[in-house]
């Protein structure tokens, strides 16, 4: 029953708002790392990272702002990467989860326009590829991105401004080829999840659409 951590004592200063904690393998060592939050429904909310290490939980960095969504393995080694939107302003950000070194941001989608970021692993190569969809808003043009790790960095896929209000992976051609079903307010669309191709377009492929 020993007390190994306390948040109150081991964080500085420590509010006492709105606190939760979670355990996630951010290093990739099968051993998980403890992040702690306080204030998680404010636009102050904090993350604070800590790894077990000499006998006590060791403060690895933390995150203000930030809301943490989940874990994501979106390049080659084996340290997860953090999802996370940005409380001010609603961006997306994916965040190295050992040392928070942003990896990838996307100022073009955000909470606040309604956008939806996701991570699938639609070439089958064990790394996640990373979407993106901004539906149309008054001022807003709608916009849907896919990004994928290299050697060099992250690369856009494809992208289109075809306002998707559905947006799901499927396999129709084969067990190992991915397509994204689309809806619109007027059409549906299957893409090649890799190269964003149009496959099928029901207006022009349905007689009497």
């Amino acid at each position: 029953g020993t007390v190994l951590f306390r948040a109150s004592t081991a964080i500085s200063p420590w509010t006492g708002v709105d606190p939760f904690s979670t355990v996630i393998d951010v290093d990739g060592d099968g051993i998980k790392e403890l992040s702690v939050t306080q204030n998680s429904t404010s636009n102050n909310v904090q993350t604070l990272f800590f790894d077990y290490g000499a006998g006590a939980f060791n403060y690895t960095w933390s995150s203000t702002s930030w809301f943490i969504q989940g874990n994501v393995q979106i390049d080659r080694d084996a340290r997860a990467e953090l999802q996370a939107f940005n409380m001010i302003d609603g961006r997306y950000a994916f965040f190295d989860g050992v040392s928070g070194a942003p990896d990838l941001e996307l100022p073009e989608f955000t909470l606040f326009n309604n956008s939806t970021v996701f991570s699938f692993d639609v070439d089958n190569n064990g790394v996640q590829e990373i979407f993106a969809s901004r539906p149309v808003a008054p001022g807003v043009t709608p916009l849907v991105r896919a990004y994928k790790w290299t050697p060099g960095g992250y690369v856009q896929m494809f992208s289109h401004t075809e306002e998707s209000i559905a947006f799901a992976p499927l396999h129709s051609r084969s067990a190992t080829q991915f397509e994204f079903m689309g809806t619109t307010p007027t059409d549906f669309i299957v893409r090649d999840a890799v190269t964003g191709t149009v496959l099928f377009r029901a207006s022009t492929q349905i007689p009497g659409w």
